[in-house]
């Protein structure tokens, strides 16, 4: 499958062309942002 058909498909896209320190600022940023939402997600279902 061509890289902009996947690219198309996903949920979220993690450049890791750039420095290791960049690609990690990246993951950290993304998991932030999912640990937010299922703690939200979470509370609502109390």
């Amino acid at each position: 499958m061509p890289i902009k058909e996947k690219c198309r498909l996903a949920d979220i896209i993690i450049d890791n062309n750039g420095r290791l320190g960049d690609t990690r600022k990246q993951v950290n940023a993304i998991m932030d942002g999912l640990l937010k939402r299922k703690n939200q997600t979470n509370r609502r279902n109390e």
